[in-house]
């Protein structure tokens, strides 16, 4: 074992709660230090852009990455929130009509570890404010000196250009992230000249029916009583409990009509 990784989501305790996020700070802490002290390499994965985010939640993550640097954690991770099938924050958000599934929708998904997301769930918050708080956290964790004594901003460009040179027996994320970003960043350039699976028009007007189908489906698992309306206020949901609710959903006999077509 060489390395390990967690995945607080967030260094604030509040957007932990109402994402519910069952976990302390203080015991996240002392697993990073037993981890460090043990000689592994540790990795962090935060979200941003949840529907409830306000900037000054998102703020607290700054004092969170200079406390994570200096316990000895060597990488992190910043993805976009991304809205997925099966979730409250994404029952909520498509009872009220606020996801679409649609190109755009499944294109976010892909998105979630872009520069800018495609898309931003906040209502105060915009692709660009949130583009702008994933560079400002980067910037602020890789500009601290580690716990190693390793050079701050510096330090990490030379461990991503490392990457670029050595394949295998990377020592650290950041070097993988670095090669994997260069490999795919081709990949994708030389998709454009390649022939597509399918006609472009066929895959709109295949995409097309798929809101429609999965809004009928819902539509009857209301009538049935299998599921509820969920509030649309997403920061209210960490006070309900979705264990009965999906007992209730997945135990109910019931009859899922497609649409034709």
């Amino acid at each position: 074992m060489t390395t390990m990784s967690y995945a607080p989501e967030s260094g604030s305790d509040h957007t932990r709660r109402l994402i519910k996020k069952k976990m302390t700070t203080d015991k996240l802490f002392a697993s990073i230090d037993a981890a460090a002290s043990a000689g592994l390499h540790v990795s962090v994965f935060l979200v941003i852009g949840y529907p409830h985010d306000q900037p000054e939640h998102i703020a607290e993550n700054l004092p969170f990455l200079d406390e994570l640097s200096h316990r000895g954690v060597g990488d992190i991770g910043i993805n976009f929130y991304m809205a997925l099938p099966g979730t409250e924050l994404f029952r909520s958000l498509y009872d009220a009509g606020r996801i679409k599934i649609d190109r755009r929708y499944f294109r976010h998904i892909l998105n979630s570890l872009a520069p800018i997301p495609s898309q931003s769930y906040c209502d105060t918050l915009s692709r660009m404010d949130l583009a702008f708080w994933k560079f400002r956290m980067f910037r602020r964790f890789y500009s601290a000196t580690k716990r190693s004594g390793e050079a701050g901003l510096f330090g990490a460009v030379l461990r991503g250009m490392r990457g670029l040179i050595r394949k295998g027996d990377h020592q650290t994320k950041m070097e993988t992230a670095v090669r994997h970003a260069l490999t795919t960043g081709i990949e994708t350039f030389l998709t454009v000249f390649r022939t597509r699976y399918m006609p472009r028009a066929e895959e709109r007007a295949m995409v097309a029916s798929w809101d429609p189908l999965y809004r009928r489906i819902h539509e009857q698992k209301l009538e049935c009583g299998a599921i509820e309306p969920m509030s649309s206020n997403t920061a209210e949901l960490y006070r309900s409990n979705i264990i009965p609710v999906l007992v209730k959903e997945h135990g109910t006999e019931r009859t899922i009509v497609s649409v034709p077509g």
